[in-house]
């Protein structure tokens, strides 16, 4: 039989969470710095491993005995039914040593990355890919995809940058004996159910302050707080935190990062508003090219693959600026997006449900998007709404709704072929916008970030903690109307509405927020270190394997004179993007 090989490590330690199977002797290794902590329980002949936290099963409170009766007979179709009933944010492993048989999966939140390869006849599966980088087999067709299409597209489904460690997909279970695997997708309801779509706005109103108290007060409890700080960015869903745990008498330490640059917005003003009034102390840490350019050089000491964006660099530098100043948690507001339809990009998705519902308002609210969102380098127009529906093929059968998920192309001055790419996803769901939550969760927004966040807090021992990743908040927003969130053409209305006495107005009326951008675009090359430090790696790109898919002399003699238009979102990216693959395939000894 093969061996069965389990590691949850720590980025800095070879065994961290290494459990070795073979027959019933089990050697559990442990380091207590992990992040994310194991729980495992040998019962009946099954080895239970959950990493995370299994919080209800069947809207009730988990109960492992409970659960080991469910699954005892270990049919493959009978455990993904068990999955979908199955609320927390988990990875969980299932061994049965009699049948010898395998089963591994994510949650359907997938917060928690995981996983896997198959090396000298042992199966591994990790948190990491640092702990299966027992191969050199790049995957070509992945590093191109990650060299041209935007970050968006490439993360999410189960292949990497090597050849032979796979990533598990979001809702998603791997089912693994007599050497074959079989892959399937499940989920549950919660975006479908539609539960709360019916009530009133003004019961909508306050239910969303009673149930934020509520859940706010109980993370509080639930938590340690001592050593906590708040995130506050300047935008609605952290200040959103900082007004609730105010009304609920615990005001909350805070700071706001910025980037010292004429090229991003200054969130720091509006921060401070809110500090004054919700927050016990604010603080303002800056963050410059010299520090970034520092932390860059390095970064693949700490980071498994290319980072997606420039963003998790600067995370990086802003978690370990947090450490030093004695903290051991940073709270953060990100699941706040999904929960009131803050992102722009969602806007589309909603303008789609209600064009193809025939909707009174669409026209309205099709104008207030075109109005509110239109810029020099994106511009919206009617006709660029109607060439999105039909690009990703918008349908609707009955009350199913669904689309594909295309690429968008970054450097395309310098690709030398033409690209193809037959993995399409096609997102369902009973609303377009309900598709598109699937979509930003199991694929395009939440996924990219999952690995180096998770590298950032192994390595700085820093955890970040959400209030709103709350089961109880997730089955409220979620199944509610999404006119309640959504009106001329903003976001977040409702959240708007129900705070409009506690946060100040220019919060409330901000229509701009970008989140934490890092202006590389200008620092590449305004900073002349880092761009020669660029230009040293775009060339090496010559010695890489797909040297022929980039026009690389056109883009080393551009980008040697500085030109103007590398700036634009498009180029900046793919500049970022072919630089970390060098730094990394030279940093993990390809070369």
């Amino acid at each position: 039989m093969n061996d069965y090989i389990f590691t949850n490590t720590a980025i800095k330690e070879k065994e961290n969470y290494t459990l070795v199977l073979k027959k019933k002797n089990i050697k559990l290794y442990e380091n207590k710095n992990t992040v994310n902590k194991l729980k495992y329980l040998l019962k009946n002949n099954l080895l239970i491993i959950i990493i995370g936290e299994i919080i209800l099963y069947n809207n009730k409170k988990f109960e492992i005995d409970k659960f080991v009766q469910k699954i005892k007979n270990f049919n493959l179709e009978k455990i993904n039914s068990v999955l979908s009933k199955l609320s927390g944010n988990f990875n969980l492993i299932i061994f049965d040593f009699e049948k010898e048989k395998l089963f591994f999966a994510r949650d359907v939140e997938a917060t928690l990355p995981q996983y896997y390869n198959i090396y000298r006849n042992k199966f591994w599966i990790s948190n990491l890919p640092f702990n299966l980088l027992n191969t050199k087999k790049i995957n070509k067709q992945f590093c191109i995809h990650y060299l041209f299409f935007r970050y968006d597209y490439v993360y999410g489904n189960n292949k990497t940058f090597l050849k032979n460690i796979n990533f598990v997909e979001a809702a998603t279970s791997v089912y693994f004996f007599n050497s074959k695997i079989k892959i399937k997708k499940y989920w549950d309801k919660s975006f479908d159910q539609k539960k709360y779509y019916n009530i009133s706005y003004n019961h909508a109103k306050k239910k969303t302050l009673s149930i934020l108290k509520k859940c706010f007060k109980e993370f509080k409890l639930k938590k340690n707080l001592k050593n906590s700080i708040l995130a506050l960015s300047g935008g609605l869903d952290s200040a959103t935190v900082a007004a609730i745990f105010k009304i609920n008498k615990h005001k909350l330490k805070s700071f706001t990062a910025f980037y010292n640059s004429n090229d991003v917005v200054n969130e720091t003003q509006p921060a401070k508003k809110i500090a004054q009034e919700n927050c016990k102390s604010w603080k303002k840490i800056e963050i410059n090219s010299k520090q970034f350019f520092n932390e860059w050089k390095s970064c693949y000491d700490i980071f498994s693959f290319p980072v997606c964006t420039s963003s998790f660099l600067g995370y990086l530098i802003l978690y370990k600026k947090v450490k030093k100043l004695g903290y051991k948690n940073i709270i953060n507001a990100g699941v706040g997006d999904h929960f009131f339809l803050g992102n722009f990009t969602v806007l589309k998705y909603y303008l789609a449900d209600l064009f193809f519902n025939k909707d009174k308002s669409f026209i309205l609210e099709l104008n207030c998007w075109i109005k509110n969102f239109s810029t020099l380098e994106f511009p919206k127009t009617q006709e660029l709404f109607f060439k999105f529906l039909k690009k990703h093929n918008f349908k609707k059968y009955g009350k199913l709704y669904s689309y594909k998920l295309l690429p968008e192309l970054t450097g395309s001055n310098y690709l030398n072929k033409r690209l193809y790419n037959k993995d399409l996803n096609i997102f369902k769901g009973s609303s377009f916008i309900d598709a598109y939550q699937k979509q930003a969760i199991w694929f395009s927004e939440r996924q990219p970030g999952l690995l180096p966040f998770l590298e950032i807090e192994n390595f700085t021992q820093l955890k970040s903690i959400d209030p709103f990743d709350q089961i109880k908040l997730k089955n409220f927003f979620y199944n509610l109307n999404p006119k309640f969130k959504i009106k001329n053409g903003i976001g977040k209305t409702i959240i708007r509405d129900v705070l409009k006495k506690n946060l100040p107005e220019c919060v409330l009326e901000n229509k701009s927020k970008i989140g934490f951008n890092v202006p590389f675009s200008s620092w590449m090359l305004e900073d002349n270190e880092m761009h020669s430090f660029i230009l040293k790696k775009i060339k090496l790109f010559k010695k890489l394997p797909f040297k022929d898919i980039v026009k690389i002399e056109k883009l080393i003699l551009d980008f040697s004179n500085k030109k103007a238009y590398l700036q634009n979102t498009e180029n900046s990216m793919f500049i970022w993007q072919i630089t970390n693959l060098v730094m990394w395939y030279c940093k993990k000894n390809f070369i």
